[in-house]
């Protein structure tokens, strides 16, 4: 069990030597900033300035912030920089959207108009008018002369000169906007190492909360209405995600980034991804998942709830040695393990016809920081459920990827659905398929063959595999399924470690399932898309 970094700032509840600096609506940047009664008013006095580790930035609850805000020195092991909240009362809230932007007409270029430097926006991302007609960005004026920077320029579209942080933008209707919507890059950012995040409510930027560094933790926040990224620890370490709640994005939720590894992501609840933010169409539906993961080793992904994405709920670039485990998924295409020794077991996943079921792929690269083979990648005791057109689908020519005892069932209540059953290039065995109404097709090569026994044949995969109603009650596997004691010992095979649990936290025995329940006994049906309740 991993040691919970919210214990560790509990235990730094007030360091020898911690100063509480208070930010309010009601405040002053004149104001000393260390006391309730002598708060500072803007994040901006309070970003890049040198914090003390153990210090705690605290924003007054009920009160709004505009975005953005930096800090960017360490704290330290058991001393934490902690952004908090203080008093009662709703989460304060911190927007990455500016809509008080004045602007005037460029003088000597007609067409274009131009505001004062913004010191509260940085490195801002879109800009929409009132009618949501996005503006394009092209690209930042660095020493090219304004004219021929300019000249670059069509109609809806707009750039910063780099020298006096000004923005030029050139509305098709030659006037000046009297409304115009600018989204931070990244709304809430620590990059030290060792801070805290908790009890925020982040709304209406590009990316939400960025960490980096060791040893943070991001807690009990509240996402919506993002950009991009929602939460992105990148180049992070031995860091802590848990119980936040995201919801009405327009990218993927939580993206740990490369380098980094041994983090922690548990009890988060993600939901809905949207191509359209504050009524605006934001984004080609694209990279709409739950979890992203990108060339960082030895994550641990637990107890998650995931639903409502229009793409996957785990997609996966090059992650070496992770761990996914024990998610209630609903609505959304099952996932991508792929990279080298991860581990994708014990998740529940209805993709109630929007997507496939899982793609497996092994692979690592020199270039995305994961060098060597260190593994296969193992997919087991998974129970996918409606997929759109794949269960188990490996890229051509991956090798080293395992798929044992999950349950892969669809049915044809979804328009254009398949219920194809693909598995190709990797060693599967010892799993449960089954459709209606659609007879299945297992693929090997550009072969499809119609029964299991025709694809063992010409493949020696899926020889102790079945194919018959695995009588699911709910999500789960009663003690009269077909699945029950038909799967093989993964630990006696030397795949994974013991001990090995069930998704409702029950100590698995010597003679295996299929499935991520063990059985019924005892447990009551998972309502999916609702609380997750685990007692190992």
């Amino acid at each position: 069990m991993r040691k919970s970094l919210q214990l560790i700032a509990l235990l730094a509840a007030l360091p020898i030597g911690a100063t509480s600096y208070y930010i309010s609506n009601s405040g002053s940047d004149a104001n000393a900033g260390t006391s309730e009664g002598s708060p500072w008013i803007t994040l901006s006095n309070a970003s890049y300035r040198t914090f003390a580790a153990g210090d705690f930035v605290l924003l007054k609850r009920g009160d709004r912030f505009a975005g953005p805000l930096y800090i960017t020195n360490a704290g330290a092991l058991g001393s934490p920089i902690t952004l908090a909240s203080y008093r009662s009362g709703a989460a304060p809230v911190v927007y990455g959207d500016h809509t008080n932007i004045v602007w005037s007409a460029a003088t000597g270029y007609a067409g274009f108009f131009t505001n004062p430097p913004l010191s509260s926006i940085s490195n801002p991302q879109l800009l929409y008018d009132a009618s949501g007609t996005k503006y394009y960005d092209v690209g930042n004026r660095l020493s090219t002369p304004y004219a021929t920077w300019l000249a670059t320029f069509t109609n809806n579209c707009w750039g910063q000169d780099n020298q006096t942080r000004i923005f030029y933008i050139k509305p098709a209707n030659s006037n000046a906007p009297t409304f115009m919507r600018m989204f931070d890059y990244r709304t809430v950012k620590l990059s030290g190492g060792y801070g805290v995040v908790r009890d925020l409510e982040i709304t209406a930027g590009n990316n939400g909360i960025t960490v980096s560094g060791a040893g943070n933790l991001i807690s009990n926040n509240v996402l919506n209405n993002m950009l991009g990224i929602s939460i992105e620890p990148t180049a992070c370490w031995n860091s802590e995600v848990v119980s936040n709640h995201i919801y009405s994005c327009a990218y993927t939720m939580i993206y740990p980034i490369q380098p980094g590894g041994n983090n922690w992501f548990h009890y988060n609840r993600l939901e809905t991804n949207t191509t359209t933010i504050l009524g605006n169409v934001v984004a080609p539906a694209i990279e709409l998942n739950g979890f992203g993961f990108l060339g960082q080793t030895n994550n641990l992904t637990e107890h998650n709830v995931v639903r409502w994405m229009d793409h996957n709920f785990f997609d996966f670039f090059y992650e070496a040695n992770s761990e996914i485990r024990f998610n209630d998924c609903f609505h959304g295409g099952g996932g991508s393990p792929g990279g080298t020794g991860i581990k994708f077991h014990h998740n529940v996943m209805d993709c109630d016809g929007v997507g496939t079921g899982i793609i497996v792929a092994h692979y690592w690269s020199e270039e995305n920081q994961i060098p060597e083979d260190t593994g296969p990648v193992v997919v087991y005791n998974n129970t996918v459920l409606n997929f759109r057109t794949a269960g188990p689908y490996s890229l051509t020519g991956s090798t080293g990827a395992m798929v044992f005892n999950n349950i892969f069932s669809t049915v044809t209540d979804y328009a254009g659905n398949s219920t194809a059953v693909y598995t190709n290039g990797v060693t599967s065995d010892y799993n449960l398929y089954y459709s209606t109404g659609v007879s299945p097709r297992w693929k090997w090569g550009t072969t499809n063959h119609s029964t299991l026994a025709a694809f063992f044949a010409v493949s020696g995969q899926d020889g102790h595999s079945i194919y018959t109603n695995a009588g699911l009650v709910g999500y789960v596997t009663p003690a009269t399924s077909p699945a029950i004691r038909a799967g093989t010992n993964l630990i006696t095979a030397g795949l994974v470690q013991s001990p090995q649990y069930d998704f409702a936290g029950r100590l698995i025995p010597g003679t295996w399932s299929i499935g991520a329940y063990d059985m019924l006994a005892g447990v009551q049906t998972l309502n999916i898309g609702g609380n997750l309740i685990f007692t190992p």
